[in-house]
C-alpha cells in the first residue's frame, strides 16, 4: 500500500499495512484528497469495503490512537511551552530572520533552527520543517517537537507493537516521515542502544578483539609475510595466481607466479624460489588461510633457529619434494660451507 501511495503518504494520508487515514484543513479540502486517493487506487486496480470506511469524521480511531483536532492543539501548546520553538516562532511571526551575532551565544538548538529559517514553515500556529527529496520529487513537511514530546514519539515508533523495535536507521527514517529535532540521530542511536528488548534479542556482545599492535623487526629475514593473489587473468604458461612474499625488516618483495593455489604448489614455490635463494626464515606470517595452514606448511615452517635449518628442512621436504628440490637445498648447504670457510665464527678464532 505504501509504493501505491508514495508521494501522497505524510501529505494528506497515513498508512499502516490496508488501513488508510486520509486528513485536510476544511470540508473541500478533504473532499480534494479523497478524489486523489480514490484515483491512486483504481490506477492500481484496488477496491474498497463501503462498510469499512468512515467519511468526514472529526476524530477516528487508527492504530490504537484517537486522532482529532485537539491533538493539534496539544502540539500547539507543547511547542509554546518549549523554551527554543517558542523563539523560533516569535521570529516567524515578526517574519524577521536575526542576525548570527545575536545568537552566537545561544543553545545549539537555536543555532540549528536559525540555520534552517528558509525550511521553518508556520502553518495555523504550529511550526514545521519543510524537507524535499534529493531529487526534488518528494516534498514533506515534519513537525517540530518540542523536548518533552521525544520520548512519545520513540514510544510510538519504537517500543509499541507497531514500531517493531526496528533498528536505529529503519526507526530513524520512520520517524523522520512526520517529525523533525536537532540531533535526531544520535538521540534514536542513543534510544535503540538503551532499549533492553533490542539489548535481550541481540544477545552477549561477541567477544572482543585487542587492538592492533606494532611488531618490531630488527634482523634480515626475522619475520616474513605471504600471501596469495589472485584469481588472475591466465598467461600463456596457464599461471593464475602469484605468490607475494615480503621481508618485513627490508620491506624486499617476491612474486612467484603459480598455476593454482594447491598447499604442494604453494609450498615447492616458497622453498625453491624464496628459501633456496635467500635462507630459511625465523618466522612465518600469514593469513591462516587453507593452503597456509595445512600438514606440509607446517612441516616446513616450523624450523628451530638453534639447529642447522637445512637439514632439518631436508628432513621435512625428503618425504613429497621432487629431487629437483633437494639439489636446490643441498646447494644451499654447499654455500653455507663456503661461506664458513672465508668468515669463521667468533667461536672458531
Amino acid at each position: 500500500m505504501e509504493a501505491v501511495l508514495h508521494g501522497l503518504t505524510g501529505k494528506i494520508c497515513l498508512v499502516y499495512l490496508d488501513d488508510i487515514i486520509v486528513f485536510g484543513k476544511n470540508f473541500e479540502g478533504e473532499v480534494q484528497n479523497l478524489k486523489q486517493l480514490f484515483a491512486r487506487l483504481k490506477q492500481a486496480g484496488l477496491k474498497m469495503s463501503p462498510k469499512k470506511c468512515r467519511l468526514f469524521q472529526r476524530e477516528v480511531g487508527f492504530l490504537g490512537h484517537i486522532v482529532s483536532a485537539q491533538d493539534l492543539e496539544e502540539w500547539r501548546k507543547s511547542q509554546q511551552e518549549d523554551i527554543t520553538l517558542t523563539q523560533v516562532k516569535s521570529w516567524k511571526e515578526a517574519e524577521t530572520h536575526p542576525d548570527w551575532q545575536d545568537i552566537s551565544s545561544a543553545r545549539p538548538d537555536l543555532k540549528i533552527y536559525w540555520a534552517q529559517w528558509d525550511s521553518i514553515l508556520l502553518i495555523d500556529g504550529i511550526l514545521y520543517r519543510k524537507w524535499e527529496s534529493t531529487d526534488l520529487k518528494e516534498i514533506r513537511c515534519q513537525l517540530l517537537v518540542p523536548k518533552t514530546r521525544v520520548p512519545q514519539i520513540f514510544a510510538l515508533y519504537h517500543d509499541s507493537p507497531t514500531g517493531g523495535h526496528f533498528a536505529s536507521n529503519k526507526t530513524l527514517g520512520r520517524i523522520c516521515n512526520f517529525y523533525f529535532w536537532p540531533r535526531c540521530r544520535s538521540d534514536v542511536e542513543d534510544w535503540c542502544r538503551r532499549c533492553r528488548i533490542c539489548t535481550a534479542k541481540k544477545g552477549p556482545r561477541a567477544k572482543g578483539h585487542s587492538s592492533l599492535q606494532v611488531y618490531n623487526v630488527g634482523a634480515l629475514f626475522e619475520r616474513i609475510a605471504m600471501d596469495i593473489l589472485g584469481p588472475l587473468p591466465p598467461t600463456y604458461s596457464k599461471n593464475e595466481y602469484a605468490l607475494v612474499i615480503a621481508d618485513y625488516f627490508t620491506k624486499w618483495p617476491e612474486v612467484v607466479p603459480l598455476a593454482n593455489q594447491e598447499t604442494s604448489t604453494v609450498a615447492q614455490a616458497f622453498v625453491k624460489e624464496f628459501i633456496c635463494r635467500h635462507g630459511v626464515l625465523l618466522e612465518l606470517h600469514t593469513d591462516q588461510g587453507r593452503n597456509f595452514e595445512s600438514t606440509v606448511i607446517k612441516e616446513v615452517t616450523p624450523l628451530h633457529p638453534q639447529s642447522d635449518e637445512s637439514e632439518n628442512l631436508l628432513i621435512y621436504v625428503k618425504k613429497w619434494y621432487t629431487w629437483t628440490v633437494l639439489l636446490h637445498l643441498r646447494k644451499i648447504n654447499l654455500e653455507q660451507s663456503l661461506q664458513d670457510l672465508e668468515h669463521p665464527s667468533r667461536l672458531d678464532l
